[in-house]
C-alpha cells in the first residue's frame, strides 16, 4: 500500500512552499503555501514567526494547501488559536485535508470564487499483525470522529452528515463551501475565475482518490 502522505509530498516538492509576512499598513497578511509538514513543506514554526511578526495586530492569513501532516496542522491551528489578534483566513486555490484544519481555527473564513475545499478521512500506513491492524483502526476513528465533531461545530451542522463527507473525500466549490458552513463569505475574483483555477493548478493532487481534474 503506498503512503499517500509521501505522494503528496514527492508530487508538490519544498521549493513550491512558503510561508510569508507582509506588513501592509492597513493589516499585516500572511500567505501559507504548500504541503504541511514539519521537514518538507510548510511548518508551524514557519507560521508561528511569521505571527510573531505581526505583534498583536489583526491579520489576513492566505492559505493555499493541499493538505499535509495532520499534527502539523493542529500546532498551526493552536498558533493561531492563541494569537491575541483577530485573523481572518482567506482560502486562496485550495484547502484540502489538514489545512482546513488551520482554516478553521481563524475567526472568520473566507474564500476566493473558483477555489476548492475539501475534508476526507485520515491516512496512515501500518505494518504488523491483525492486531497492529486493528490499533491503527481504532486511532484513526477516533481522529475521523473527533473531525467530524470539530467540522459539525464549525458549521453549525451535524456530525453524521460530516463523516459522510469526509468518508466521499468531498470537495466543495466556494459556493458548496459557504453554504454548508464552512466558510463565511466569498471573496470575488476580479480577474475572473481563472485566477482562482490557476491558484489550485499549483498542486498535484493524484494522491487523493476524488481531486476533480
Amino acid at each position: 500500500m503506498k503512503n499517500r502522505l509521501i505522494q503528496l509530498l514527492k508530487d508538490n516538492p519544498r521549493e513550491k512552499a512558503g510561508i510569508t509576512f507582509l506588513a501592509n499598513a492597513s493589516q499585516p497578511e500572511v500567505f501559507l503555501k504548500g504541503v504541511i509538514s514539519a521537514d518538507y513543506g510548510v511548518s508551524a514554526n514557519d507560521l508561528r514567526n511569521a505571527f510573531a511578526q505581526a505583534d498583536g495586530a489583526p491579520v489576513k492569513l492566505h492559505v493555499n494547501s493541499p493538505g499535509g501532516d495532520v499534527f502539523e496542522g493542529r500546532e498551526m491551528q493552536a498558533v493561531i488559536a492563541g494569537y491575541r489578534g483577530e485573523v481572518t483566513a482567506v482560502v486562496e486555490g485550495v484547502a484540502a485535508s489538514a489545512a482546513t484544519i488551520v482554516t478553521m481555527a481563524a475567526k472568520h473564513v473566507h474564500m476566493l470564487r473558483g477555489s476548492r475545499y475539501m475534508i476526507h478521512n485520515g491516512w496512515i500506513v501500518t505494518i504488523g499483525d491483525r492486531h497492529d491492524a486493528l490499533a491503527t483502526h481504532n486511532l484513526l476513528a477516533g481522529f475521523d470522529a473527533e473531525l467530524a465533531a470539530e467540522y459539525a461545530r464549525h458549521t453549525g451542522g451535524k456530525a453524521d452528515q460530516m463523516t459522510d463527507w469526509m468518508d466521499a473525500e468531498t470537495w466543495f466549490t466556494a459556493d458548496d463551501a459557504l453554504a454548508k458552513g464552512f466558510v463565511h463569505a466569498l471573496v470575488d475574483n476580479t480577474q475572473g475565475a481563472a485566477t482562482a483555477n490557476a491558484l489550485a493548478k499549483d498542486w498535484v493532487l493524484s494522491a487523493y482518490k476524488a481531486a476533480p481534474a
